[in-house]
This record gives structure tokens, sequence and C-alpha cells, in this order.
């Protein structure tokens, strides 16, 4: 048991530094992402500074920048390409391949979508974060508790979008093209996570049904960790949370692919 969890953690790493490197083939791509990540930080500064200047939020730009880089840091990690994946192995018949490999199909498509990831966090997030301390003196964590807690909580929010994403994957068993697929889950992910503008400067009738969906604890709940919002106790309490719902999910998966198995239908190859 204990080789075969050793051969199977080589596959995940060998599977994980093939995606890395395949980003990280060309020279240009890797300055292409640095200068993405400059501008994007230049392009929040601008539209920010003219929001608040109008009376739009009576949060500080610092705070306001601080969120949408972190932010952004955040959902460099979390996304994930799963359902297309699925199902063009479902149509070629190649699904029925990776049902009996020694490797896990969930498992093989994360560490194959990790790496790129982890090539967008270094040359993007990291480029803007520094970006974003220059120039504003933002993104920059309160203390070292605070910046602890963060980098547990998003390692815990990506698994968490990973099993969101993965569970609207495994509707490609039912769903001929389910291209749309990917567009509903991100659009969810942003609408009820936070992704595009703070929950805090929600309606009020909005915000009830984002703390009742998990969207929030995948970069919402870390970030407001970060930028010191939390005491220790809410961190803690954050954390327990996004345990509960990674349970939740990991079950909820479970039995979609219960029926999944029963349902393997090839539509080629």
């Amino acid at each position: 048991m204990n080789n075969r969890i050793i051969n199977q953690m080589g596959v995940y790493k060998i599977l994980l530094n093939n995606s890395f490197r395949q980003r990280y083939t060309y020279a240009s791509g890797v300055w292409i992402q640095m200068l993405g990540g400059i501008l994007f930080v230049f392009m929040q500064g601008s539209l920010w500074t003219a929001l608040i200047q109008t009376g739009y939020t009576d949060v500080t730009l610092k705070e306001m920048i601080s969120y949408v880089v972190i932010n952004a840091f955040v959902s460099y990690s979390t996304g994930f390409n799963v359902t297309s994946v699925i199902s063009d192995r479902i149509q070629d018949g190649m699904i029925a391949i990776d049902l009996i490999l020694p490797v896990k199909l969930k498992w093989k498509l994360f560490f194959e979508n990790i790496g790129g990831n982890i090539f967008d966090v270094l040359f993007s997030g990291i480029s803007g974060l520094i970006t974003a301390l220059i120039l504003y003196g933002a993104a920059a964590p309160v203390d070292w508790w605070h910046c602890i807690f963060f980098v547990f909580t998003v390692l815990l929010g990506v698994i968490i979008s990973y099993q969101i994403i993965y569970i609207f994957g495994l509707s490609a068993f039912w769903i001929v093209k389910p291209w749309y697929i990917s567009i509903l889950v991100g659009g969810l992910a942003k609408l009820f996570g936070g992704g595009v503008i703070p929950l805090w400067l929600y309606p009020d009738w909005l915000l009830p049904i984002c703390e009742i969906l998990p969207f929030r604890f995948i970069s919402y709940e870390p970030i407001q960790i970060y930028i010191g919002n939390y005491t220790m106790l809410q961190s803690m309490r954050c954390i327990l949370m996004q345990v509960f719902w990674l349970l939740a999910l990991m079950l909820l998966e479970k039995l979609i692919w219960t029926k999944a198995g029963k349902k393997v239908f090839v539509q080629g190859g």
C-alpha cells in the first residue's frame, strides 16, 4: 500500500512539473505574465481612485487595492479547466482508459492544472503584489499570524474551488456538450464569492445568499484574514467552515461519481 501511494505521488509530481514547464517554455510568456500582473494593478488603481473620489464607497484606496490584488493572486491558484477535458475524454472513448489507470482521474486532472496555476501565481500574482506595495503601500500582510492563516485558508480554498469545478465537470457524463458549464461555474464563483468586488459592497438582499454558499470561502474569507479584518477566533472559525464545506462537497462528489460510473457512455473511439 505504501509503495502504491509513493508511486502515485511520483506520477502526480511529474504531471505538475510537466504542466509548469509547458507554461515556462517560452521566455516571452514569462515576461508577458509579469507585465500583465503589473498592468492589472495600474488599471485597478485608476478605476478605484475614480470610484472612491465619486463617493462610491468610503473604503480607502489602500484597502481596495489590497483586496483586488490579493483576490487576483488567489484567483490565479483556483482556476481549473476540468469540464472540457472530461467531456473530450468521454467523447473520444479515452475515459475508459482513465478509469483503469493506477492514479485517480480526479487528482490526475488536478495536478495537470495546478502546475499552470503555480506559474500564474509566481509571474502574474507576485509581480502584481510587488507593484501594489510600491505604488500604493497596499497588499502587505498585517502581521505574521494573519499571513500564516491566509496561506492555510488559501490552500483549503484551492481544494474547495477544485471540488466545485470537478463536481460540475462530472456533468459531462450526462451532457453531450457542456462547454457552458465552465462559464457558469466561473460566474457563480465571481458573483457569490466576491470575485469582482468585495462582499461588503453588496446589497443587503444578496449577502444572505452569499453566506449560505461555499464560494466565499475560496477567496473572500482568506482575504479578510490577510488584510486584518478578522481576529484569530474568526480566522479559526473560517477554517472550520472550510473543512465543513470540503467534507460536504466530497460527499456530494462521491454520490455523483457513483451514478456517473454506472452511466459511462462512450460516444466515439
